[in-house]
C-alpha cells in the first residue's frame, strides 16, 4: 500500500518569476483597456496574432511609464509570494531542487505482518541461500507493521558475493514485493571495482 507523505512545508502554487508576473499584468491592463473602448474581449488574441497590429490595439497597450509601474509591482509581488511560499530563506536554485517534492513523496506501507510473512517466504523459495538478508529484511518489515511506523522501514544493508549470485536480483525482487520502485547504480567502473544496488524505501 502506498500512501502520499508530506515533507516539504512550502507552497509551490504562487508565481514568484518577476518576469511573468510583469508580463501576466500587462496583458490584464491591456484586456481592461480593451474592454474599456467597447471591444469583445474574445477578439483580442485574434487582434494580437494578426501580422499588423491595429491603432485600437496599440492604444491599448502600456506606455513606457505603465511599464515602469508594473516592473515596480511585479518585483513586489514576486517578493511578497515568496515571503508567503515560506521559501524566502533559500534561493532561487534550492526552490527548484524542492519543486520535485511538492506533492510529496510515496511512502510503502505493509497492511499486516502476514504480508511481511508472505515476501520473506517468498524470497526464500526463489533464493534460499540469501537466507541472511531475507531473514533481516523480514524482521525489519515486520518491526515496522508493529510500531505502526508510517512507512516501512528497512536498514541499510550491504550485501557482499562474488558476481551472478544474485545481489542485484534479490534487491529488485525485494521492492518489487514490497511496491516500490528500485534503482541500479552501477559503480563497477570506478576504481574500487564494486558495484552498489539499491532499492528506494520509504
Amino acid at each position: 500500500m502506498s500512501v502520499p507523505l508530506r515533507i516539504v512545508a512550502l507552497r509551490f502554487d504562487l508565481e514568484t518569476s518577476p518576469q511573468k508576473i510583469e508580463q501576466q499584468l500587462i496583458a490584464f491592463l491591456r484586456e481592461l483597456r480593451w474592454k474599456a473602448r467597447g471591444f469583445d474581449p474574445a477578439d483580442l488574441e485574434a487582434a494580437r496574432e494578426a501580422d499588423r497590429w491595429s491603432e485600437e490595439l496599440l492604444a491599448c497597450s502600456p506606455s513606457r511609464h505603465d511599464g515602469e509601474k508594473i516592473c515596480r509591482r511585479a518585483k513586489a509581488l514576486a517578493d511578497r509570494r515568496i515571503r508567503a511560499s515560506g521559501g524566502a530563506h533559500l534561493d532561487k536554485d534550492a526552490r527548484e531542487k524542492l519543486r520535485g517534492l511538492s506533492d510529496g513523496v510515496r511512502v510503502v506501507q505493509l497492511p499486516s505482518a502476514h504480508r511481511a510473512d508472505e515476501i520473506a517466504a517468498t524470497l526464500h523459495d526463489e533464493m534460499p541461500w540469501m537466507a541472511q538478508a531475507t531473514t533481516l529484511a523480514w524482521h525489519a518489515m515486520r518491526e515496522s507493521v508493529r510500531s505502526g511506523a508510517p512507512a516501512l522501514r528497512l536498514p541499510p544493508m550491504l550485501l557482499d558475493g562474488p558476481p551472478g549470485v544474485g545481489k542485484s536480483y534479490w534487491a529488485r525482487r525485494l521492492a518489487e514485493l514490497i511496491g516500490t520502485p528500485s534503482e541500479l547504480i552501477d559503480a563497477a567502473n570506478e576504481p574500487a571495482g564494486f558495484a552498489v544496488a539499491g532499492s528506494q524505501r520509504g
